[in-house]
């Protein structure tokens, strides 16, 4: 009977040990102001396991904290193995009793810390942003750097330019959706565990997306006094246009892209300003935006629009011809193109060795199309692009109204980037004007819209 007592005794303790163990690990792993829906949780939780953070006393890791220069130290020392003890620096303004004093020796012998020109080394100032791209590229070895950088507020001139530069390359940082890097800002403690993750394991690695800094021009079509089409109810399409194209606009910039819009409000803006206002910035992406109309109120879908002729960049292989579905198989004849005229809407061309003109936009003649059989790189991306990104904008009540097309309109052939003309849908169709008014409609098209561009350049 003793012997049971003292083996159920022992076992007891024994139980009482592993769960006191197991508290005691539960408490390690988790703060009490850091919970599963901190967009930071898998990092931090990652950085308590291997002993780099622990928080403060009252068991809070204070995540929104501005961190200090010591505590960043102390994070990346823990992140290298060094053990921490307490010990003389050669900073005079470095306490031996301070906690992170060892860390900080470690640094200076490891070579990643310097200090300040005066021999201070300011363990309770804040931390910048650009002093953590110098900490952690020097602490974790980092070598790779990019060609060049997205961010609108860092230039190769500037001293943290290559530190900043191998952290983006090594998928640490990423910068801020608005494409800047705000090396001046002060990091916070969450922010600063999150680098320290993502150098000490490449799962916790961010790929920036293929939008980041991309400019991309959004162009809302007509406005002003040009009113576009008019819905059945009323409604102009320039002001659709433009309601889709601001939501189209902030789902991009949300992805990174530096976005421009031909027009922001209400105006008139011509179809030359469109083109030259994308080629003056130099844009990777010109979208226009537009809605449809026929007389038959049952047309419906999408359609894109897209232009293989491109006389600003390339005009070997242009053909001219009257068969306006020549780009599909190239059938019926095709005659040399010589120039454009675009004051008069002609094309002048060669036939029998002869030079000819033909009218390009004419409502009561026979309208020639030009084609290019060699398309440039833009043209060829631009069918790629209309041809990738149709699907996004069809719903369950939208659908395709016609394939992407090679079609020579103004504003997709005299830009000199990847260009496409969107077609939302059919003003003139009661039940599909309902879906192209409604917001939450809007806002679903737009976003599946950005997702698929993103898609498309991960490819591209």
């Amino acid at each position: 009977m003793r012997r049971l007592v003292v083996c159920l005794l022992a076992s007891f303790i024994v139980s009482a040990g592993i769960l006191s163990f197991q508290q005691k690990a539960a408490g390690q792993t988790k703060f009490s102001d850091v919970d599963q829906s901190d967009w930071a949780y898998d990092e931090i939780q990652y950085l308590v396991g291997k002993g780099v953070i622990d928080g403060y006393p009252d068991g809070t890791f204070r995540p929104n904290a501005t961190l200090k220069r010591e505590q960043a130290v102390k994070m990346v020392g823990a992140a290298l193995g060094y053990g921490g003890k307490k010990r003389d620096t050669k900073f005079p303004d470095v306490n031996p009793d301070n906690y992170a004093s060892g860390y900080i020796h470690f640094g200076v012998e490891q070579g990643y810390i310097h200090g300040y020109p005066d021999g201070t080394f300011r363990p309770k100032r804040k931390m910048q942003r650009d002093e953590m791209a110098w900490l952690i590229s020097g602490a974790f070895s980092l070598k790779n750097m990019s060609e060049s950088l997205w961010y609108s507020d860092m230039n190769p001139k500037m001293n943290s330019y290559e530190a900043v530069n191998k952290v983006t390359t090594a998928g640490i940082n990423v910068g801020y959706p608005d494409g800047t890097f705000r090396p001046n800002s002060n990091i916070t403690r969450r922010e600063f565990a999150v680098m320290v993750a993502r150098a000490m394991d490449d799962k916790f690695k961010v790929t920036p997306s293929p939008l980041q800094g991309m400019k991309i021009v959004v162009d809302a079509g007509h406005g002003g006094w040009d009113p576009g089409a008019q819905a059945v109810d009323g409604t102009y399409e320039k002001k659709l246009n433009l309601q889709f194209s601001r939501k189209l606009q902030n789902d991009l910039e949300n992805l990174g892209a530096d976005v421009l819009m031909t027009r922001s409000s209400d105006q008139y803006v011509s179809l030359a300003q469109r083109t030259n206002f994308a080629n003056s910035h130099n844009a990777d992406l010109f979208l226009s935006i537009h809605h449809n109309w026929n007389d038959d109120n049952t047309a419906d879908g999408v359609s894109l629009h897209y232009s293989s002729y491109r006389p600003e960049l390339d005009q070997k292989g242009v053909v001219v011809t009257f068969n306006r579905d020549y780009w599909k198989n190239h059938d019926g004849p095709a005659y040399k193109w010589v120039k454009e005229l675009t004051d008069t809407q002609q094309f002048v061309y060669l036939k029998d060795g002869e030079r000819r003109k033909a009218y390009y936009s004419c409502e009561s003649c026979r309208v020639a199309w030009a084609f290019d059989n060699t398309p440039s790189r833009a043209a060829v991306l631009s069918g790629k692009l209309a041809r990738a990104v149709d699907d996004s904008l069809t719903t369950s009540r939208i659908d395709i109204f016609k394939a992407p097309r090679d079609h020579n309109l103004r504003v997709t052939r005299h830009t000199n980037m990847t260009s496409v003309l969107i077609e939302l849908g059919f003003l003139s169709n009661p039940d599909e004007l309902r879906l192209l008014e409604n917001q939450d409609v809007q806002a679903r098209r737009a976003q599946r819209l950005a997702n698929a561009i993103e898609t498309f350049y991960e490819n591209h």
